[in-house]
């Protein structure tokens, strides 16, 4: 390994475990194309070693970014509410039946029905919409599913619709909110909650919502946040019980960032490989999503089958769909 790509090795791995590595997979899409700007200018210019070097501390970085990277673990400090919770996720019969779920970021200011009626035409279980507390639009969701909708209303809002109902623990509440660290006057929340699915049963829902950077001068902020913040979301889970648990959310970051991946897995969380969703456009130009910023981790009783994005001209983000069998089916 040349002298570059070995120092671009050992900066990537003391970053990657660092809240710095979230802002360095963010941008590796734009790191990548100057890396083949810079390899073609050399190649040109028939530089051959500078581009062969070049093309080495790509590779290098990249994979040093990538590699697991064993963090120390530290519990967050959850409110001790959740844990009377954990007998609602405790379920006396295993589920058989596959599930259909869609998670999407969307604003709100911009057309959305072309997309929803290609979300309501796959029919889908249960669809949590950030960003959007609209009721035509819950509404709607709620006529092709035939269950019940719940609109949260922090924020940009939340719409979560079920092929069913959301359960009541306790008898008193069907929700349960708890703030997560951000910026001041920002929204950032986790809501838990139990959708019951007609035919397969009631699991733990956490859906995340966190806060955007407020600028490029925020950005290190930023990362120190959504590493705390992530901190926060897998001790909740891992307190409420993460077997059959589904966490979605807009984390602003793909699961690839080792920081946010490390405590999620963790609390027995693992991540379900989805397709790129943003940016759909650049400007007024279409373009081509790089990252999915719209995470979906799903709990060791799930397996994961599928997963695809909608199609959406008007909105800077695409729809997730992801089919998920329950282990115990899955294994029969």
């Amino acid at each position: 390994m040349s002298a570059p790509a070995l120092t671009v090795f050992v900066l990537a791995r003391l970053l990657a475990g660092h809240s710095s590595g979230t802002l360095l997979v963010l941008g590796e899409p734009l790191i990548l194309a100057l890396g083949l700007y810079g390899i073609a200018v050399f190649a040109l210019n028939r530089r051959w070693r500078a581009s062969f070097a070049v093309m080495l501390a790509l590779g290098s970085g990249a994979i040093a970014i990538h590699l697991p990277v064993q963090l120390p673990l530290q519990r967050a400090v959850v409110p001790d509410w959740l844990r009377p919770l954990r007998q609602c996720a405790i379920l006396p019969k295993a589920a058989q039946a596959p599930i259909r779920l869609v998670t999407w970021t969307v604003d709100s200011s911009k057309p959305m029905a072309a997309t929803l009626a290609e979300i309501e035409a796959q029919h889908p279980d249960l669809v949590v919409l950030l960003g959007t507390d609209d009721p035509e639009v819950g509404t709607a969701l709620n006529e092709t599913l035939g269950g019940e909708v719940r609109f949260f209303h922090q924020g940009d809002g939340i719409t979560a619709a079920v092929r069913g109902s959301f359960q009541y623990c306790g008898g008193t509440r069907d929700h349960w909110t708890v703030d997560l660290p951000g910026s001041v006057g920002g929204d950032a929340q986790v809501l838990l909650t139990f959708p019951h699915i007609e035919h397969v049963g009631v699991m733990p829902l956490m859906i995340v919502q966190t806060d955007r950077p407020q600028g490029p001068l925020d950005l290190p902020g930023w990362a120190e946040r959504l590493e705390d913040l992530v901190g926060v979301v897998a001790e909740a889970a891992h307190v409420v019980g993460s077997r059959r648990m589904l966490v979605v959310g807009d984390f602003h970051a793909p699961n690839r960032a080792q920081s946010v991946a490390q405590p999620l897995r963790s609390s027995g969380l693992r991540p379900v490989a989805t397709p790129p969703n943003w940016p759909t456009r650049l400007g007024i130009l279409p373009f081509l999503p790089v990252h999915a910023l719209d995470q979906l981790w799903a709990g060791r009783g799930w397996h994961a089958q599928r997963a695809r994005v909608i199609s959406s001209r008007d909105q800077t983000r695409e729809p997730i769909v992801v089919d998920l069998t329950p282990v115990e089916a899955h294994a029969r």
